[in-house]
C-alpha cells in the first residue's frame, strides 16, 4: 500500500490530544471561519492526487488502521473498543439510521466510508474517538434543547425547526476540539503537514435580529419568517460564513416567462452584497456602459438611475454600491425596480414591499462589521 503512516503517535508525551487556548494560525487557519468542512478540504486539496497519501484500503487495512489509531490516541471519553470497518462502493447510501455525521453510525459502533481515500475514514475515526467526549454531549444537549428534545440519533426531519438545530449541532460538533483530533490523525495518520487548524475559536454571534423574526418554516439552514407582515426568505448557512435574506412575492411584476423574482441582500465571508434576481431570465449589459445593465429603482417614489453589474449568468444584477443601496432600503417601505436590456427594449417592472427592511439589513450589515 503507497499511503505513508508516520511513526509517531497521537498520544504520545502530553497524554493525549489537547485544544490550545490560542485560536488557530497555521496553513488552513483561515478557512475554519469558512464553514465546517473547509480546513478539511484546505488540508486535503494539494495531496488529494498523491499516490503516497492516498490508497484504496481493504477491508483488513482500514481495520488494522483504526484499530492502531484506538490504541495510539487518548481523548477523554474514549469508548474502550474502536469501531469496525465496513467498506462499501463509492456512491452507496449511509447505513439505515446512521448519525447525521455522514456514515458512523453509532449505535452499530461501525463505520463505513465511501472512498478510497483515508480521509474520509479518518474524518468518521475522529468522530467516533470523540463519541463520548464531553463536549460531545455538550453539543447533543444544544441539539435537544432547540429540537424540543427530540433524540439526536432519529436525525432531523426535513420540515420542521429539527432540522435548523440540526445546523447549530454540526457547527459545535466540528469545533475546536473536533479540528484539534481531526488534523492530528491526518498529519500522524496519512503523513500530510497539519493544517494548523487546532485551537480555540470565538463562537459566532446570534443574529441581533433573529429574536424579532420568528421562523415561520424551516428547513436544513434556510428560515422563513415574518417581519410585520411581510414574508422574508432568511438563510443562515452552517456550512458557510454567510447570512442573507430574499423577498419572496412581491407585490407585482411585469417580466414574462419568468419564475417568482427576488430582491436579495447578503453578507458573505464579510462581504456586502445586493442583488435582484430576475426569476430565471437572462438580461444582458449595454457595451457602453462596460457591460453593465441600466436600471431604475424608485424608493417610496424618488427614483435613482445607475448601472448594475451583469451575474455570470446573467439573471441577477448586483448594486455597484451595496452599502449605499442597503441604506436607502432600509428607510423605504416600497421599492419599485425597473430594467433594460442591451437592446434597449424593457426587462420589465417589479414591485417590492419592503416594510420591516429596516430590521433585516442592520442584521446583514451587523454581520458583515458596518454599523
Amino acid at each position: 500500500m503507497a499511503l505513508v503512516l508516520a511513526g509517531s503517535a497521537c498520544g504520545s508525551g502530553g497524554g493525549g490530544v489537547v485544544v490550545p487556548a490560542e485560536a488557530p494560525a497555521g496553513r488552513c487557519a483561515g478557512s475554519v471561519s469558512q464553514g465546517v468542512y473547509e480546513w478539511e478540504r484546505c488540508a486535503w486539496e494539494p495531496y488529494r492526487e498523491s499516490a503516497d497519501h492516498n490508497g484504496a484500503f481493504s477491508e483488513a487495512e482500514a481495520g488494522a488502521l483504526i484499530a492502531r489509531i484506538w490504541r495510539e490516541v487518548e481523548v477523554e471519553g474514549k469508548p474502550a473498543a474502536p469501531p469496525t470497518s465496513a467498506l462499501v462502493p463509492r456512491g452507496t447510501a449511509c447505513p439505515a439510521g446512521s448519525l447525521v455525521l455522514g456514515c458512523y453510525d453509532q449505535a452499530a459502533h461501525h463505520i463505513a466510508y465511501s472512498d478510497s481515500f483515508p480521509e474520509t475514514l479518518l474524518h468518521e475515526v475522529a468522530h467516533a474517538l470523540l463519541r463520548d467526549h464531553p463536549q460531545t454531549e455538550k453539543c447533543r444537549e444544544v441539539f435537544r434543547q432547540a429540537a424540543g428534545g427530540r433524540p439526536i440519533d432519529q436525525g432531523p426531519p426535513e420540515d420542521d425547526a429539527a432540522a435548523f438545530a440540526n445546523s447549530e449541532y454540526t457547527r459545535c460538533s466540528h469545533g475546536d476540539f473536533f479540528r484539534c483530533v481531526a488534523d492530528r490523525l491526518f498529519t500522524d495518520y496519512a503523513g500530510i503537514p497539519s493544517a494548523g487548524v487546532c485551537g480555540t475559536t470565538p463562537a459566532r454571534p446570534a443574529s441581533p435580529a433573529s429574536p424579532a423574526c420568528p421562523p415561520l418554516f424551516v428547513m436544513g439552514g434556510a428560515v422563513l419568517c415574518g417581519v410585520e407582515g411581510t414574508l422574508w426568505f432568511r438563510v443562515e448557512d452552517p456550512e458557510r460564513e454567510n447570512i442573507s435574506w430574499a423577498y419572496l412575492d412581491p407585490k407585482s411584476h411585469t417580466l414574462e416567462y419568468a419564475e417568482t423574482p427576488t430582491l436579495d441582500i447578503f453578507c458573505e465571508s464579510g462581504s456586502l452584497g445586493a442583488y435582484v434576481y430576475f426569476g430565471g431570465l437572462s438580461v444582458s449589459g449595454q457595451p457602453e456602459l462596460g457591460g453593465r445593465i441600466p436600471v431604475r429603482y424608485e424608493l417610496d417614489g424618488s427614483p435613482t438611475d445607475e448601472a448594475w453589474d451583469e451575474s455570470d449568468f446573467g439573471v441577477e444584477v448586483f448594486s455597484p454600491d451595496p452599502a449605499a443601496f442597503a441604506a436607502s432600503l432600509a428607510a423605504s417601505r416600497e421599492l419599485v425596480f425597473t430594467a433594460w436590456n442591451h437592446d434597449g427594449s424593457l426587462v420589465g417592472t417589479i414591485v417590492f414591499d419592503t416594510t420591516g427592511a429596516d430590521r433585516e439589513v442592520e442584521r446583514v450589515l451587523t454581520a458583515c462589521g458596518i454599523s
